[in-house]
């Protein structure tokens, strides 16, 4: 009960205070710059590039779909995946040109 009372009033509990490793140091929650940033295995940008022509693909045939210019029995997904497509071009583009913008470090 002694004990209870010591973390309510610290408020440190063995879940809150950093875990300490063999070697002395403590495990931090953040990530190395070394490792990219990566989602299902793509960079984060060409990932949210891809879903986002995706979506704008599948969009792009519903309007012309309530605008009357194509039939409505039309399916989304040739559209979606070339929307996709798109985006990964892009995100591939402007990866190479954000490349090519930053300097390289002197060695």
């Amino acid at each position: 009960m002694d004990e209870n009372k010591e973390t309510q009033e610290t408020g440190l509990t063995e879940e809150s205070e950093p875990a300490e490793l063999p070697d002395g140091g403590t495990v931090s929650d953040e990530t190395p710059e070394t490792e990219p940033d990566m989602v299902f295995g793509l960079p984060r940008r060409t990932f949210h590039l891809v879903v986002i022509g995706y979506a704008l693909g599948v969009i792009a045939v519903g309007l012309l779909g309530l605008a009357g210019l194509v039939d409505e029995n039309t399916g989304t997904v040739l559209p979606g995946v070339l929307g996709a497509a798109l985006g990964y071009l892009l995100a591939k583009y402007l990866g190479k040109r954000s490349a090519k913008d930053t300097p390289d470090e002197p060695k």
